[in-house]
């Protein structure tokens, strides 16, 4: 299906508001031919990732100039994360996103065919051609339709200027500011931080006041050793001294024979 941002159809549907990212490739009408089907082809890659969590029938894929148009028919905060994932994914390539939230309708051509048209495709093509590449602006009514819808989320978009378009239409810029969101995840984290060390303090302490009610271990009988009486080791001890000092536990040596005694025996049996 074609997108068509500007001409007058043959017939045409009554509008209705929805969010539209529209994704543009930076200088895409200047790469040569072959360039221009790799980035496209990339492209094609990107925007079937970012529209997955979003159900078919709230979303509608178009050919924009330069790239595809996103019109998002289940609110500005399904858009915003589109446009978020789309950001994250396109590492290394040169994309500029515009969000915009505004009235679009459906129109039927009898040369181009099906499709759609109105001021909220127009605003998305004029936002993405202010964003820097790497980069995704907001207009002020998406802004709005993202208050109106999910308070919070409306502090995610900073202030980010204005563009003068070639009509000469000043257009209010807002783009992703990462600080409430870091905020917010950093108090997450000392949260949960202290909520893990208070836990861990509680069981240390209970474990402390159990020990601290709890008596002292008392050992069996059989395993209490007594001592004994200063008397009987005086006793024993003079005991083994006088059986060191006796002359039975001396070893005895061996009786030798004299050498005057071997001859004489000797001279008798020679006799």
């Amino acid at each position: 299906m074609a997108a068509r941002v500007d001409g007058s159809p043959n017939t045409a549907s009554a509008p209705t508001l929805a969010s539209v990212v529209v994704l543009r490739i930076a200088e895409f009408t200047r790469k040569p031919v072959t360039e221009q089907v790799r980035l496209k082809e990339r492209l094609d890659a990107l925007v079937t990732f970012a529209i997955r969590p979003v159900p078919a029938a709230a979303r509608i894929v178009l050919d924009a100039p330069e790239g595809v148009a996103v019109v998002v028919l289940d609110g500005p905060g399904v858009a915003l994360e589109l446009a978020k994932r789309s950001q994250f994914a396109a590492e290394g390539l040169r994309l500029c996103i515009g969000v915009n939230h505004g009235p679009v309708m459906s129109a039927l051509d009898a040369h181009r065919g099906p499709g759609l048209i109105g001021d909220g495709l127009t605003a998305g093509v004029t936002l993405s051609n202010a964003a820097k590449p790497g980069r995704f602006v907001a207009s002020r009514s998406f802004r709005e339709a993202l208050k109106a819808s999910d308070p919070r989320r409306v502090r995610e978009l900073g202030t980010a200027g204005t563009y003068t378009d070639a009509q000469l239409r000043a257009h209010e810029l807002f783009a992703l500011d990462w600080r409430p969101a870091f905020a917010r995840r950093l108090r997450l984290i000392v949260y949960s931080t202290l909520m893990v060390a208070a836990i861990i303090g509680a069981g240390f302490t209970a474990r402390l006041a159990r020990l601290a009610l709890e008596p002292p271990p008392v050992l069996p009988a059989s395993s209490t050793f007594k001592s004994r009486p200063a008397e009987l080791c005086s006793s024993t001890a003079r005991c083994e001294a006088r059986a060191l000092r006796s002359p039975r536990s001396r070893s005895t040596p061996a009786p030798t024979r004299s050498r005057s005694a071997t001859v004489r025996t000797r001279r008798s049996v020679w006799n």
